[in-house]
């Protein structure tokens, strides 16, 4: 009687023929095309980086042109209002401090 090798010895050896890939996936029918389509065509993977790259660099542009934006508007809010002052509110003024916009010139109430 020959010795049958055991599923552990069998698995192990499959494992080690396969290299990296062999050990990170289960050779699954689904594994075996992924390994097939992915794997084995250099241009996917490249195609990937790079799409992850453009993407990541697109994205780090944008949020600098967002911040940059914001940042002139807070910066540069007098010159953009005409003022020094703004006043804003829902309700009605109180009566003093209508008293006190009355009081300055036309020239400079926006």
């Amino acid at each position: 009687m020959k010795n049958k090798p055991s599923a552990a010895t069998t698995q192990s050896a499959t494992a080690q023929s396969h290299g990296l890939i062999g050990l990170l996936f289960t050779r699954t029918l689904g594994a075996q095309a992924l390994t097939r389509s992915w794997w084995r065509r250099w241009v996917y993977p490249v195609l990937f980086l790079l799409t992850l790259t453009l993407s990541l660099a697109t994205y780090l542009t944008l949020d600098s042109i967002q911040q940059s934006v914001d940042h002139y508007i807070t910066d540069n809010q007098r010159a953009l209002v005409g003022g020094d002052l703004i006043l804003n509110s829902k309700q009605d003024w109180p009566s003093e401090v209508m008293a006190q916009v009355n009081t300055l010139p036309a020239s400079q109430v926006v």
